[in-house]
């Protein structure tokens, strides 16, 4: 008993997948030893005793037999408490379930029927009148199959008792979890082991509470099964046959959350962090199944815009507050300033307060309040929007690009895991296939949230997913927070909202950055619950564009992180005008391109500055970055070649081509542009490039130039970062020293929703009158990354994690002060 008790300890402390392992063996054999009988009985007997009286109603509903049978299944619902430890439960819990019920219901009703088949109606009767019944099936095996197979079964039921406990304490353990974390029972129980992820604590309380009546029983000279388990069987089946009567159909109620935050990416995950930290309860509500949490965050490069930070410091560059403020307004343009007749407050109003006290925040404790966390950024500072050239226009005027050790899926870490350690203790649900369709509302107040909920779905993160409705749900909280994203893969809403006056036409081949559950359909939602939107039609979508050889998720685009010294030429060959240079001006090379009437352009460069200046957009395209291997790293990065998914690219990817001769290149560049269904530019004339070319080559020829690009390349060079790993020694396009000549056609590649829902600096939406709405809150893209626009016209920083940081974080704040 002492050893059994041990041992069913060790497995119910350990992670799940142990005990599992166990009980699958010993299940298989006790199923594998009743077929060998059940195959002998019916060789043997025929169909002599064949009846279908025992399915009778009058059978099957007999007293003490229904509990029994009742008491069978028993368990069977336990599948959902293993859903946290499941790798994928909205797949496996439900058909686990689906299993085990249809297991226990046929292969168990089979085995009974066959000692019918064996003895008889009348004889099985009475035998389960005799005080033999409890040996019957090994009588049967004796005489059917052989005294070894009786003495198997002998050891079976050993065994057989031992998966039973382990199995029934998994149960209890995972019970008493579930109460400890809703705060039913004291909230330790509700914590899991740091390692094994277990329910440890409830764990071993099962234990000694088990242990303590079998030595009370053992004490007062019972049998611990004969007096304890057999007696107690009775009037527990039959209050687990009430329960489920009472609970069928019912909803959980017992967490009552502070606040549903609607969007599982990583707005809503700073959020809940910030809440929980204050002991607020939260209900994540996500449309995505749990593989999707972090959403975009999880694929992005992990950029991070910080202003005077040691890394800059060490790497001799000069920056403030005050210079990055100026190059913020620069860029942003913030001209919707003044109130209209009506009074209300002009579409940038909370916009430039977001912007500044972002900058601040950027300028002094974003990099602490990130360290604290665990996260770490590399010592190179990269230089994203070099700008238009202007010193009070749009660009940064210094390096300011600081990516993260570990890329974004450690961004999304280190906010995930305290969340998912208030989830352990009853401070977070999660409500995955949770559609929200609109927002409850009571008087001028948001209360709540109404959706579909859908069913379930496998598909792997970013993938399109079922949109297939089983059920509706209506839930309730003091605060509901929007981060639902914006309208990035909705190439519909993107054209709808397009800024011709500013752009030109909407691109008619666009490809998106983003996955496809980025949809917009958050906007229309906190729209109809009376929020304000502005800045409709302020977007951001990059031009260097490239359909991916390798797709994560079907329509899964990259994005080129180009260095300045690629010749950039629009779709009949002609070198873009300046400032239009790689990284310098997104939105004003798009307006650039826009003009041409053509929606591709063309980047024409050599071997050494692809292995210098090519970066990939997305946590998968930096498995050394995302992988933190500095060993990697190094050997990537340093070693001579591009590093692999560049070279990838380039042997691979549909927009690229290499050649050892200008008129080669121009040929392959051709064949791309003859392969197109319908036809959407011209071929191109190789003296019309090699002209270009040559011209800018020839300056080369000694210290000075009148190119700017040239002139702007020189310039990069002397940030540190730049010259040691970003961007190339100056040379000839056409020295075949540098060779082969690639040429890559660069496409519209869709990706941020620049304004939103209007919030002031709480992310409490606002109304279109400009007075808060109680309890809603926006966070994220969904708000303009805050205040309903906070970049204005241009986004300075090359990335937009820290919009999803700051304004997340003011939400969770906000409703953590109540």
């Amino acid at each position: 008993m002492l050893v059994g008790a041990v041992l069913v300890a060790i497995l119910g402390y350990r992670q799940i997948d142990i005990g599992a392992r166990v009980l699958a063996v010993l299940m298989s054999l006790e199923v594998l030893i009743l077929v060998v009988l059940a195959v002998a009985v019916l060789l043997q007997e025929g169909t002599s005793h064949v009846s279908a009286q025992p399915f009778a109603p009058s059978e099957v509903f007999a007293g003490g037999m229904f509990v029994l049978a009742l008491g069978a299944f028993i368990g069977f619902e336990g599948t959902a408490i293993y859903a946290e430890e499941a790798r994928d439960p909205e797949r496996t819990v439900p058909r686990a379930t689906y299993v085990a019920v249809g297991f226990l219901a046929l292969f168990y009703g089979f085995i009974n029927w066959v000692a019918v088949a064996a003895l008889g109606v009348s004889g099985v009767s009475d035998v389960a009148a005799s005080d033999s019944f409890q040996g019957l099936y090994f009588q049967l095996a004796d005489s059917y199959v052989g005294p070894w197979a009786k003495t198997t079964m002998d050891l079976l039921i050993v065994t057989s008792i031992l998966a039973a406990t382990v199995a029934f304490h998994n149960a209890t353990s995972r019970y008493l979890f579930a109460l400890g974390r809703d705060r039913v029972l004291p909230a330790a129980l509700g914590a899991s082991h740091p390692r094994f992820r277990s329910p440890s604590r409830a764990s071993l309380l099962t234990t000694a509470f088990s242990m303590v009546l079998v030595l009370i029983t053992v004490a007062l000279d019972g049998d611990p099964y004969l007096h304890r388990d057999t007696r107690a069987a009775t009037p527990g089946d039959t209050g687990c046959g009430r329960l489920r009567a009472v609970t069928e159909g019912a909803v959980d109620m017992g967490f009552e959350p502070d606040a549903i935050v609607v969007g599982a990416g990583l707005a809503g995950l700073v959020a809940t962090y910030e809440a929980t930290r204050a002991g607020k309860r939260v209900l994540v509500l996500d449309q995505e199944n749990r593989a999707n949490l972090g959403g975009q965050a999880f694929w992005s490069l992990g950029g991070l815009f910080l202003v005077d930070s040691p890394e800059q410091r060490r790497m001799g560059i000069k920056d403030s507050f005050e210079l990055a403020w100026q190059d913020w307004q620069g860029s942003a343009g913030f001209d919707r300033l003044a109130a209209g007749d009506d009074g209300v407050p002009g579409q940038d109003h909370w916009a430039r307060q977001w912007a500044e006290a972002y900058v601040r925040f950027a300028a002094t404790e974003k990099r602490s309040y990130l360290r604290e966390l665990g996260l770490k950024v590399l010592p190179f500072v990269g230089w994203a929007e070099r700008g238009r050239g202007d010193a009070s226009g749009h660009g940064n005027s210094v390096p300011r690009f600081h990516l993260t050790w570990g890329t974004g899926p450690e961004v999304v870490r280190v906010f995930l895991e305290p969340v998912l350690e208030a989830e352990a203790v009853g401070l977070v649900r999660f409500g995955f296939r949770h559609r929200v369709d609109s927002l409850v509302t009571d008087g001028d107040a948001v209360v709540g949230v109404r959706g579909a909920v859908l069913e379930p779905s496998p598909v792997e993160r970013g993938f399109a997913s079922s949109r297939v409705a089983v059920d509706a749900f209506a839930l309730r909280a003091p605060a509901v927070v929007v981060t639902t994203g914006g309208i990035g893969h909705n190439h519909d809403l993107i054209r709808a909202n397009w800024p011709v006056d500013r752009l030109g036409p909407a691109p008619k081949h666009m490809i998106s950055g983003v996955p496809a559950y980025v949809d917009g359909r958050g906007l229309g939602i906190a729209a109809d619950a009376g929020a304000r939107l502005v800045n409709s039609d302020r977007m951001w979508h990059y031009t260097e564009g490239i359909h991916n050889w390798d797709p994560i998720w079907p329509d899964h685009a990259i994005r080129i992180i180009p260095g300045p010294s690629s010749l950039w030429f629009d779709a009949t060959g002609r070198r873009l005008p300046a400032p239009n240079y790689p990284g310098f001006d997104s939105l004003g090379t798009l307006a650039t391109i826009g003009a041409t009437g053509y929606d591709y352009t063309w980047f024409v460069l050599t071997q050494s500055i692809i292995e210098k200046e090519f970066a990939l957009s997305g946590s998968e395209q930096n498995p050394d970055i995302t992988g933190k291997d500095l060993r990697v790293m190094l050997k990537a990065r340093l070693a001579k070649g591009a590093p692999a998914p560049v070279e990838r690219f380039k042997t691979d990817g549909l927009d690229f081509v290499v050649a050892s001769s200008l008129e080669e290149l121009v040929d392959g560049m051709n064949d791309i542009v003859t392969g197109d269904s319908p036809a959407r530019g011209p071929r191109l004339d190789v003296e019309v490039l090699r002209r270009q070319i040559a011209a800018r080559d020839l300056e080369l020829d000694n210290g000075f130039s009148k190119d700017f690009q040239l002139m702007a390349v020189n310039n990069a060079r002397r940030s540190r970062t730049d010259k040691l790993i970003r961007v190339a020694k100056p040379h000839k396009i056409l020295d075949p020293e540098h060779g082969p000549l690639i040429a890559v056609r660069l496409n519209i590649l869709t990706r941020k929703t620049l304004g939103g829902i209007a919030t002031d600096l709480s992310s409490r939406a606002v109304s279109a009158t400009g007075s808060v709405i109680p309890g809603l809150y926006a966070a994220g893209e969904v708000a303009g990354f805050g205040g309903g626009g906070v970049h204005g016209y241009n986004a300075l920083e090359g990335t937009f994690l820290g919009g999803c940081i700051f304004s997340g974080r003011a939400a969770g704040r906000a409703i953590a002060r109540g």
